[in-house]
């Protein structure tokens, strides 16, 4: 769609003009079908998604599988040891060469087995080797732009993307203050949510607490305090803050464990990156959009052995899955009131609403750029 297109469908004049006046943005960017197409195309496309712990590419052949919005991509480990990172889509037909994480000497594809070698060249295609027509040194994969961080692995669809800490230039400052460390943490797996509306709202639950003590007071209300996150950074594409204990939290006081830090260090990073980091538990997460008002998550879990019983982790593992079930009944609801088209714009308040407000100046600051780039 040409980017005059877009200024008809996207009104940032009259968002921005909204956006003076401590409103939201406009609440069909939240349902609206070509909206979310340009999010896909203009956004996702072109931006960095967390991919997977940089833990499960240890070994040469070892690889995974992600999403970057409507694009599969899968990350390997080359037998040169290099991480590389392409479209999981076969050159023939269309089919994946890899349907999940594992070690593999080479990428195969389930449909006709063509065969791709870690470095995405195309190494064998059964039946065509006769062919004088087929010249299978000019098939490849196609490529995807990796970077790694703080132990998590990063994917951008646009393989000449400028490099994570360019875009995040915040990036290790936020690391350093925050002390965000994997060394002490152990693996555990995946979580995913579906989740009945726009990844935009999905987005912006995660950047703010102010719903903590009434969403989620029997679960991460219980143990934070109830105030906004002290925020530690606010850049052009990222949030950071803090979440303090909360002084009457049962769970660790049942448990007799004194938190050591000053509670939940939490990162978002435009457009699907979100995570907290804590004494017990970590989890670095994805959002990938399923639709305009359709949403899947993914949390990556950690744990950190040094710390309490296994009883206690589980129990604040738990603690954590109650809290994102309640925040996608939570914003399952929201999303009907927004698609009721009754309410065009929310009302917000400078100061209860200060991440929220962050993260809609992230959004118009991004549909800005990428209509330029259209």
């Amino acid at each position: 769609m040409a980017s005059t297109s877009w200024d008809v469908l996207i009104d940032l004049e009259t968002a921005e003009e909204a956006y003076a006046i401590n409103r939201s943005v406009p609440a069909t960017w939240f349902w609206d079908r070509d909206i979310y197409e340009f999010d896909l195309d203009a956004i996702f496309a072109r931006s960095w998604h967390f991919a997977g712990p940089l833990c499960k590419l240890e070994n040469s052949g070892d690889h995974i599988v992600a999403d970057a919005g409507r694009i599969p991509v899968v990350v390997t480990r080359g037998q040169d040891g290099e991480l590389r990172g392409f479209v999981n889509v076969c050159r023939h037909r269309g089919y994946a060469v890899a349907l999940c994480d594992g070690n593999r000497s080479t990428l195969q594809c389930g449909y006709h087995a063509w065969t791709y070698d870690l470095d995405g060249k195309l190494r064998a295609a059964s039946r065509c080797e006769g062919d004088p027509e087929f010249d299978k040194s000019e098939i490849s994969l196609v490529p995807v732009a990796v970077d790694t961080w703080a132990g998590l692995v990063f994917v951008n669809p646009d393989p000449n993307a400028s490099p994570l800490r360019v875009v995040y230039p915040e990036l290790d400052a936020v690391t350093e203050q925050m002390e965000i460390d994997f060394a002490k943490y152990r693996y555990t797996g995946t979580s995913t949510y579906e989740v009945d509306a726009n990844w935009k709202l999905w987005m912006e639950n995660a950047t703010e607490c102010y719903h903590c003590a009434t969403v989620h007071k029997g679960s991460f209300g219980a143990h934070y305090w109830d105030a906004p996150k002290k925020p530690i950074a606010f850049g052009e594409k990222v949030i950071a803050g803090l979440e303090p204990y909360h002084g009457r939290s049962t769970l660790l006081a049942r448990h007799g464990i004194e938190p050591a830090s000053a509670g939940q260090r939490y990162i978002y990073l435009w457009p699907s990156f979100i995570m907290g980091i804590e004494d017990f538990y970590a989890y670095p997460s994805t959002t990938i959009p399923l639709g305009p008002e359709k949403t899947k998550f993914v949390s990556h879990g950690f744990v950190n052995d040094d710390v309490a019983t296994d009883e206690f982790r589980e129990e604040w593992s738990a603690m954590y899955d109650q809290t994102f079930k309640e925040d996608v009944e939570v914003v399952a609801v929201q999303q009907r009131g927004l698609r009721s088209s009754k309410v065009p714009f929310g009302q917000l308040s400078p100061v209860a609403d200060r991440m929220t407000r962050q993260f809609h100046r992230i959004i118009l600051d991004a549909y800005q750029e990428a209509m330029g780039q259209s």
